[in-house]
C-alpha cells in the first residue's frame, strides 16, 4: 500500500482489544489484518526490548501471533484422486505471507484453517464442525499466550437469508446459524488482542455493518471499510451491468483498465473456447508483459475441448498441483476449479461460469483482465428467503421466461401480477408473450379497489403492468402482499435478465434444487 485511507489509519492506530473489520469484496481486509497483525508483533516486541533494558536479567520470549483462515473447504473437491486435502490456494498464499512476516519481524506466527482446526478437534471436516469448535479450539490455543489472535474471512459461506423492509433488503441468519456464528462465545475469551475479519456475507451494505445478531452491540469495535482496491473499475462496472447493486456505496480508487468481455455459447462446441482463449491471450503472448492468466472453470466446463484449444496456443498447463511451478513460470495458464481459488485475486481471468449468477461476485476474483463465458440457455433459481425465489439469465435468451413458466405451472400458480420495469423493452417483452398464453395488459391501478376489479376480472393468468417505477411496484407489491396473489417483478440490466417471485410458500412443494442466497 502507497497510502492508507482515514477509516484504515484509525483502525491500524487503535488498540481495541477486540475489533472487527468488514466490508464489500476487494475493501482490502485481509490486507489490513495483516497490518495490524505485523504492526502489534512490533509493538509487542518493543515492549521485551524495553523490559530487558530496564532489568538485564529477565529473559522475554519471542512475540507470538496466532493466524486463522475460515475459508470453507467444498467438501465436495477438498481432496485428490488419492485422497490427499487440498489446501485452498487463499490459505496456501497467508502461508507464505505469514513466514515472511515471522522471518522479517523475528517472531513466531501460527497459521491454522478449517481443515487442520477440524483435524485437531477430532471431528468431521465441515462448516458447522469448524465454527462450533473455534471458540473450544482457540480456548486451548491460549497456555501459547498469542500476543494477538487474527481470524479471516470468518462466516465464508454462512447461508444468510434476505427479508424485504422499507423497499430494502437486508440479510438475517437463522437462529441455528446465528448460534453457531456469535461472536460473543470469543469475545468473552480471555485474549491480549483479537481482530476478526468478516467475509462479505456477513456485512449489511443498507448499514455498512455487521449484520444484526453476531455480537452483542459493544463487545466489538467495528471498523467498516468502503474503499475498493482490488479490482480495477471496468471489472467493478461489470459486476454492477450483471445487475448487483451492492458495490455501489463504495469507492474504487483503482484505474479504469480493461474492459471485461462476456461471451455466451455453448459450452460442447469449440468455438467458444476458441474465441475465449483468443480475447485472453490477444496480444499477451507477443509483449511478453503480462504472459499468465487463470482459467476458473465450473461444472459445465468441457476439459477436453479447452485442453485441444489450448494446445493450439502453445501455452503451457498448470494445475493446482504444480502450484508453485506457475507462480515462478513466466507463461502460463493455471486451470483450477473455482472453490479452489475463493479469496484470492488474479490480474488475468478467463472464467467458465455455469450461469450469469455465479458470473457475478465470482468474476471479482480478476483484479485487471477479465473474459467470462457463460451457457446461453442457463438459468439459476435462487432462494432469497421465505417466500421469495429470483430467477436469473442471460438478456436476450427466452429461457429465464421459460422457467418462470415451469414454476407457474408445477406449483399450479394460476393467477399472478407481474410488473415490468422501464429497462424492459418492446423487444423482449414480445419474448415473454410468447411463453404465456394468457396475458392481461392492464393500466396500473390508482387504488385498492382498482386492482381487486383487475384481479377478480381475470379468471386466470398474468396481469401485467408496464414501464413500472420504483415508487409504483411498491405500492402495487404492498396491496398484494396482504392477498396470496403471486408477485412478480422483472427488469434487465445490461448483461441479464432478473425475475422476482414473491409468493408465500406451501408446505407440499419441495425447493431443495434453489440454494441460498449467497455471494462466495
Amino acid at each position: 500500500m502507497l497510502f492508507w485511507s482515514q477509516d484504515q489509519v484509525t483502525f491500524l492506530s487503535d488498540d481495541h482489544p477486540r475489533t472487527v473489520v468488514c466490508g464489500q469484496f476487494g475493501c482490502g481486509k485481509t490486507l489490513m489484518v495483516l497490518e495490524k497483525l505485523r504492526r502489534c508483533l512490533r509493538r509487542v516486541e518493543k515492549k521485551n526490548e524495553e523490559m530487558c533494558e530496564d532489568n538485564e536479567e529477565v529473559s522475554v520470549e519471542n512475540s507470538r501471533a496466532l493466524f486463522i483462515s475460515c475459508l470453507s473447504p467444498s467438501l465436495k473437491y477438498s481432496r485428490d484422486e488419492s485422497g490427499k486435502y487440498i489446501e485452498p490456494i487463499f490459505d496456501t498464499s497467508i502461508r507464505v505471507a505469514l513466514d515472511e512476516m515471522a522471518q522479517t519481524e523475528g517472531c513466531e506466527i501460527h497459521f491454522e484453517n478449517a481443515e487442520s482446526v477440524c483435524e485437531k478437534m477430532n471431528v468431521r471436516l465441515s462448516r458447522s464442525n469448524f465454527y462450533s469448535k473455534l471458540p473450544e479450539f482457540i480456548a486451548k490455543e491460549m497456555e501459547k499466550k498469542y500476543g494477538i489472535i487474527v481470524i479471516d474471512e470468518y462466516g465464508d459461506q454462512a447461508p444468510t437469508k434476505q427479508e424485504l423492509k422499507d423497499g430494502k433488503w437486508y440479510k438475517y441468519l437463522d437462529p441455528e446459524n446465528q448460534r453457531l456464528l456469535n461472536l460473543d462465545y470469543l469475545s468473552a475469551l480471555p485474549l491480549d488482542s483479537l481482530v476478526i475479519a468478516l467475509h462479505p456475507q456477513l456485512f449489511e451494505v443498507n448499514t455498512s455493518r455487521p449484520i444484526d445478531g453476531l455480537f452483542k452491540e459493544n463487545s466489538f469495535q467495528v471498523c467498516s471499510l468502503n474503499t475498493l482496491y482490488r479490482n480495477c473499475a471496468s471489472i467493478v462496472n461489470y459486476y454492477k451491468d450483471i445487475g448487483f447493486t451492492d458495490l455501489d456505496s463504495c469507492i474504487p480508487v483503482t484505474v479504469e483498465g480493461i474492459p471485461p468481455i462476456l461471451i455466451p455459447g455453448q459450452f460442447d462446441q469449440n468455438i467458444v473456447y476458441q474465441t475465449a482463449l483468443k480475447k485472453i491471450t490477444n496480444n499477451k503472448f507477443e509483449n511478453l508483459t503480462n504472459n499468465k492468466f487463470v482459467c476458473i472453470y465450473e461444472e459445465k466446463f468441457k476439459r477436453e475441448i479447452f485442453l485441444q484449444e489450448l494446445s493450439k496456443k502453445n501455452v503451457d498447463l498448470f494445475e493446482i498441483k504444480n502450484l508453485n511451478e506457475f507462480l515462478a513460470a513466466e507463461r502460463g495458464c493455471l486451470l483450477v476449479q473455482y472453490q479452489h481459488i475463493r479469496g484470492t485475486e488474479s490480474t488475468s481471468v478467463l472464467f467458465f461460469a455455469d450461469d450469469v449468477y455465479n458470473a457475478s461476485v465470482r468474476s471479482l476474483r480478476a483484479s485487471v483482465e477479465l473474459v467470462v463465458c457463460v451457457p446461453e440457455d442457463s438459468v439459476e433459481v435462487v432462494d432469497r428467503g421465505p417466500g421469495v425465489r429470483r430467477i436469473y439469465g442471460l438478456r436476450g435468451s427466452p429461457a429465464p421466461f421459460r422457467t418462470l413458466r415451469d414454476i407457474l405451472s408445477k406449483e399450479n400458480i394460476k393467477k399472478t401480477v407481474c410488473c415490468f420495469d422501464e429497462t424492459f423493452t418492446s423487444s423482449y417483452l414480445e419474448m415473454f408473450k410468447q411463453e404465456f398464453q394468457q396475458l392481461s395488459l392492464q393500466e396500473y391501478p390508482k387504488s385498492a379497489d382498482e386492482l381487486d376489479e383487475q384481479l377478480k376480472g381475470l379468471k386466470e393468468g398474468i396481469i401485467m403492468y408496464t414501464q413500472t417505477n420504483n415508487r409504483q411496484r411498491n405500492k402495487l407489491f404492498s396491496l398484494i402482499d396482504k392477498t396470496t396473489t403471486m408477485f412478480i417483478y422483472v427488469w434487465c440490466s445490461r448483461y441479464a435478465v432478473h425475475i422476482q417471485l414473491h409468493h408465500e410458500p406451501r408446505p407440499a412443494i419441495k425447493q431443495t434444487r434453489y440454494r441460498h442466497y449467497s455471494l462466495d
